[in-house]
């Protein structure tokens, strides 16, 4: 068994818990879980990370902008995106209406994962990670609505990752296990991008 675990989540608001997936893999077993509440994500953990080393990388915002609007991380990915012509990413302040809600869930989680011991925590986009991973940009945008261009990102990552064989259902499942890869990449040196917000409180920002 590996020291160490490399952990996805991509978060849902706390009124669509359906939508939240989480994916763990300690290098040779990958597991993956959908439908949690925010203490059912805490217990499905929990067996994976006793005595290890725990990279952990989130989708939701961990913060938010003192009087509203975009962070300075949210600033500063957008302007990657852009520079690399991923023009079509979304990146929304976390106190946009629809964001709201899962920003308050993305605080509690923080909250709750802080208290587990050996945890390195980090926020992160997976969708970001996918194109600059060089995903193919329109399987990209596409996967929310086409399951074709989901199977087609999971044999790539399969491949460039050697990760085991996994059965994908929804881009939720997709997004925790892009989440997870930007874990692994941060734990063993390589990732794409970071930026550390100035905001109190703000972990690392990944891809």
């Amino acid at each position: 068994m590996s020291s160490t675990i490399f952990i996805g989540i991509d978060l849902s608001g706390p009124s669509n818990t359906q939508d939240t997936a989480v994916c763990c893999f300690d290098g040779e077993k990958c597991f993956l879980q959908t439908d949690l509440t925010d203490s059912q994500v805490i217990d499905f953990l929990q067996p994976f990370t006793a005595n290890r080393n725990i990279f952990v990388a989130i989708d939701a915002p961990l913060t938010y902008q003192e009087g509203g609007g975009y962070r300075d991380l949210d600033r500063a990915l957008r302007q990657h995106l852009n520079s690399h012509g991923f023009t079509k990413i979304g990146v929304m302040a976390p106190t946009m209406t629809k964001m709201a809600y899962l920003t308050l869930r993305g605080l509690r989680i923080r909250e709750l994962l802080q208290q587990i011991p050996n945890i390195k925590l980090y926020e992160t986009h997976p969708g970001a990670a996918l194109v600059l991973s060089s995903v193919d940009y329109q399987q990209v945008i596409a996967v929310k609505s086409c399951e074709n261009s989901r199977k087609l990102i999971l044999e790539g990552l399969t491949r460039q990752y050697q990760l085991p064989e996994l059965n994908v259902q929804s881009d939720h499942e997709l997004m925790a296990i892009s989440a997870m890869l930007s874990a692994k990449r941060k734990a063993e040196k390589n990732n794409l991008f970071e930026f550390q917000s100035k905001i109190v409180g703000q972990p690392l920002f990944i891809l």
